[in-house]
């Protein structure tokens, strides 16, 4: 919406000239914010400020379940160079092949064990988070109605 300079009279942003003065839109009129547009700002800065909250709760647990996804990959790489390890002793000979495959199938089954119970922990961490998060914000809506 705009207000007409001459008759300070509300028009419709769709029309060039004011319908009760005649006098045309220039440019320099005051521009007016429907209630409909102030409305879906406020609604906008509401969610806004909602998801940051929501994005902001709990940071301690979130860095935890960092911290086990971060050993979920030194426990990877340890593994892989466990194998690379395991392999190397397997082709030296020196009576080491029997080491060798002992340390390859450790590293594989003990590696993959550490991944997925590591991985796990993290997701059900962050599980958790997001749960209490839901409870929250039906809490909210139900206090709201």
């Amino acid at each position: 919406m705009w207000v007409c300079n001459e008759c300070n009279e509300k028009i419709e942003d769709q029309f060039e000239e004011c319908w009760k003065c005649g006098d045309a839109k220039t440019g320099t009129e005051k521009i007016i914010k429907s209630s409909d547009e102030t409305e879906k700002t406020t609604q906008t800065k509401l969610k806004n400020d909602k998801i940051n909250e929501k994005e902001n709760k709990y940071p301690t647990l979130k860095i935890i379940a960092g911290i086990y996804r971060g050993f979920a990959w030194i426990f990877g790489v340890g593994a892989i160079i466990a194998i690379f390890y395991g392999i190397s002793l397997i082709s030296e000979g020196y009576r080491t092949e029997d080491l060798g495959i002992i340390i390859i199938i450790y590293s594989i089954a003990g590696g993959f064990f550490s991944i997925i119970s590591l991985l796990a922990i993290s997701e059900g961490i962050n599980l958790f988070v997001n749960i209490a998060n839901d409870l929250n914000e039906l809490k909210r809506g139900n206090k709201n109605e």
